[in-house]
């Protein structure tokens, strides 16, 4: 059950059970779909011991933080993202 306007939100942890709590945590965090909205609470979740990346949709944008690797699929077959991109978050 999701309170939040997050389209989609992924976390990733060492711990499956981790992960999923996490993850409906920071969807239920987006109640606005606002930028810094996003950035908080994709800030509060990485910011867990046993969550290394957290990545949320929401209609308009899109955020990541952590250890979460985009690979831009319109481009070709596994066209990665320039290493000297990885920002902190994604808009």
């Amino acid at each position: 059950l999701s309170w939040g306007k997050a389209a989609a939100a992924v976390v990733l942890a060492a711990d499956s059970i981790i992960a999923d709590a996490a993850a409906t945590a920071l969807g239920n965090r987006v109640r606005s779909g606002e930028r810094g909205e996003m950035e908080s609470a994709l800030r509060a979740i990485v910011s867990l011991p046993a969550v290394t990346g957290g990545l949320v949709i929401c209609p308009k944008l899109l955020a990541v933080r952590g250890e979460i690797e985009l690979v831009d699929l319109g481009g070709g077959p596994g066209r990665r993202i320039p290493e000297g991109n990885k920002l902190e978050n994604i808009w």
